[in-house]
């Protein structure tokens, strides 16, 4: 099916699938979840594009996914993990996790706090401190492997009920990446180049 949605697109929409996921994974990582990881990246070598995994909410949650992912023969290049700045806290595993090749994402710009306790609770940081971290990881080399971006996944994220909306990150973290000292030169690579990138597919 993930190879179907890439080709031939969803159904008589003529709209193609340009990313394989983003395929949600829990924590315990689950045999089904580890199974339809292991269905993108087959798919992933058929199509050539990219994949993107929620990592369940562990500490090692995100390396498991990059395990079983790279036994199925995916190419870690072209492999994305959402939600590190929630999933992925200790320096040391953002490390590790950006030698395997994989790309770390960003994606909470414009919340902070802490998830509610389903499973634990989770401190979130916020925008200055996600920068502080883009920042370490850059000036370890890792520049062409960050994504970022803000999760606006529910109606309360938008400008129109009280949140930052989809300008938050070029209105306001940009100029903050700046002092932080991020060259314009970082910033375009984590913003249009490496998009590019990851998006270019045959």
């Amino acid at each position: 099916e993930f190879v179907k949605d890439v080709f031939e697109g969803f159904g008589n929409t003529g709209i193609h699938a340009g990313l394989i996921g983003e395929i949600g994974c829990s924590w315990p990582f689950t045999e089904n979840e580890q199974k339809v990881v292991r269905a993108g990246a087959r798919a992933q070598k058929v199509t050539g594009a990219a994949i993107n995994i929620h990592p369940g909410q562990n500490e090692m949650a995100a390396m498991e996914c990059i395990k079983v992912a790279d036994k199925a023969g995916a190419e870690l290049s072209r492999v994305v993990i959402s939600h590190v700045d929630r999933a992925v806290r200790e320096p040391a595993n953002r490390i590790e996790l950006a030698k395997t090749g994989c790309t770390l994402e960003y994606d909470l710009f414009g919340r902070e706090g802490y998830y509610p306790p389903r499973f634990r609770v989770i401190d979130v940081p916020n925008d200055a401190r996600r920068i502080n971290e883009i920042k370490e990881l850059t000036d370890k080399g890792f520049e062409k492997q960050i994504f970022i971006s803000h999760d606006n996944y529910t109606k309360s994220s938008l400008c129109r009920y009280g949140g930052w909306g989809y300008g938050h990150i070029l209105r306001d973290a940009v100029p903050v990446m700046k002092i932080k000292g991020l060259s314009q030169e970082l910033i375009d690579t984590i913003m249009i180049e490496n998009p590019m990138r990851m998006f270019t597919f045959a």
